[in-house]
Order: C-alpha cells, then sequence, then structure tokens
C-alpha cells in the first residue's frame, strides 16, 4: 500500500509539472480553435459529444474503433490552446490492486518507451488512462487522424499491462 502511495503521488506531481508547463504554453500561429477542432473531428466522421469544461471551455467526446467495439476518448485544447489532448480512461482500479505496484511501476515504464502516449492514474486513484499530446499548430484532417490512431495502437499493444481484469490479484489483509 505504501508504495502505491508513493507512486501515485509522484505521478500527480508530475502531472502538476505538466500542467504548469502548459499553462505557460502560447498557442502557434495557425492553432485550432475549439469550434475549429469540433469541425475537424466531424470531418473524419466521428460524432463529438460536446463536454463543458470550466472556464468556459470546451471538449469533445467521440466514440472510436477499439478491438472490434467503440470505445470513448476525450479530446481538447490545453487552457492555452498550445496542444491538443486525447485521453481514454482504460480501467478500474479496485482496493486489491493497490498491491500491485510492479504493474504500476511497468506502466510508467511503457510512457518512456510509447511517448508522447503517457499513461497515468486519475487523482482519486480510481481510474487508468492513457493520454497524448498534439502540438496545435496547421494540424491536417491526416495528421489528427494519425494522432487519434497512434493513441489507440499504443493502448492496444500495452492491454496486458493496464487491463486490471486480467491481473490475477492475490488476497491480503489489506485487500480483503
Amino acid at each position: 500500500m505504501k508504495t502505491f502511495k508513493t507512486l501515485t503521488a509522484a505521478l500527480l506531481l508530475t502531472l502538476a509539472g505538466m500542467s504548469m508547463a502548459q499553462a505557460q504554453s502560447k498557442p502557434a500561429t495557425g492553432a485550432m480553435t475549439e469550434a475549429e477542432l469540433k469541425e475537424r473531428l466531424i470531418s473524419l466522421g466521428y460524432e463529438p459529444k460536446d463536454a463543458p469544461l470550466s472556464n468556459n471551455r470546451m471538449g469533445y467526446w467521440i466514440n472510436v474503433p477499439f478491438k472490434g467495439q467503440q470505445a470513448s476518448m476525450f479530446m481538447q485544447l490545453s487552457p492555452s490552446g498550445a496542444n491538443i489532448w486525447s485521453t481514454m480512461n482504460l480501467a478500474e482500479i479496485k482496493p486489491e490492486h493497490s498491491t500491485e505496484g510492479a504493474r504500476f511501476i511497468k506502466l510508467f515504464q511503457l510512457n518512456q518507451k510509447h511517448g508522447p502516449s503517457h499513461f497515468y492514474v486519475t487523482p482519486d486513484g480510481k481510474t487508468i488512462c492513457i493520454t497524448r499530446c498534439l502540438f496545435n499548430k496547421n494540424i491536417t484532417a491526416k495528421e489528427l487522424r494519425e494522432h487519434i490512431d497512434s493513441l489507440l495502437d499504443v493502448t492496444t499493444q500495452t492491454t496486458d499491462n493496464w487491463n486490471t481484469n486480467a491481473w490475477k490479484v492475490e488476497k491480503t489483509s489489506l485487500n480483503k
């Protein structure tokens, strides 16, 4: 449990640093607006669902094909507008997963291999997610499609690592 808490704290510090770096970035000339992002997603055949964010901002949920089914991907501009972030919720973290520090360490190691896609745990500690950033400058429809497909490819390649339903977790006094 202590290892899991340490890993979670380290991840939250990393995400806080990323957030500060995003806030300092400025949108590039030729950057898409939120409305243009929505239009581009529609042009690619998606049906974006509006997701209001703080400060009068908007993100979009789209359904994407994943392993013969449909999965939800969330897309939004960074607060500065400099980047487009795409995120998928991958797996629920249950109390019995708190003893699986080695599995979480492996996910963090995969960040190095599959960057700019990155795994993280939500602040409430209940969900494993994957996210990917795309610099928002003169993005073509083809580049946006490749961005989405790349996130899906990494998600597919790493299923064995993040799929908590397949983890063989032993019951201990911590998670009974």
